[in-house]
């Protein structure tokens, strides 16, 4: 997960120092060897996916566990990611409606009456 975030991401978001790279893959559910770093990885992808807009529900034992469904999820997080940044305009930051307030005063007065809205 965090290989992948570091492509999509801008550069320098996700921080080398903070990852565990020498923790083996998990061989069996009762293997506990370095099973903090693995948590510890599994945490920072997860704060990772979320600082970035991403909607993710799983638990980080869940993925070091490899469990099906967390997989999936944090993948389709990563991918809607991706997918948002691709598609947002550059200045998505800045709200500039291209409404005029007449219009909506006019639209206001047609549901409301021209003496507003009179609770």
């Amino acid at each position: 997960y965090l290989e992948l975030m570091k492509v999509i991401c801008d550069e320098g978001t996700v921080k080398d120092e903070l990852i565990n790279y020498d923790v083996p893959p998990l061989t069996s559910s009762s293997d506990d060897n370095m099973m903090s770093e693995r948590v510890a990885n599994a945490r920072y992808a997860i704060s990772l996916i979320r600082m970035h807009g991403g909607d993710i529900f799983v638990l980080p034992e869940d993925l070091v566990i490899m469990d099906s469904k967390a997989v999936l999820s944090a993948y389709a997080a990563i991918m809607t990611v991706d997918y948002e940044k691709r598609t947002k305009p550059a200045n998505s930051n800045q709200y500039n409606p291209d409404v005029d307030l007449a219009d909506i005063k006019q639209s206001e007065d047609a549901i409301y009456g021209s003496s507003g809205f009179s609770g």
